[in-house]
């Protein structure tokens, strides 16, 4: 779990530092190219924050209940 949790938030992490620059991007004068291409990156990270970070939640809670009993069959029985 800790794995996927580092990979999500460190994920997150870039998605913001590219929305923030885009934002600033946006500001300026662009043409329609750049225009959607700074404007995806913001709706991504809009996305990825409304959609993607709130899952850790649940996965935390599945991972902690998650039962240990075949870590008590003996080496022989796989």
């Amino acid at each position: 779990y800790l794995l996927v949790l580092l990979v999500v938030v460190l994920g997150g992490w870039l998605l913001l530092r590219q929305a923030e620059i885009a934002v600033a991007a946006l500001d300026g004068d662009l043409d329609p190219r750049e225009h959607a291409f700074y404007s995806g990156k913001v709706a991504v990270a809009n996305f990825f924050a409304r959609n993607v970070l709130p899952r850790l939640s649940a996965e935390r809670r599945i991972t902690e209940s998650v039962d240990l009993a075949i870590m008590d069959l003996r080496e022989d029985a796989f």
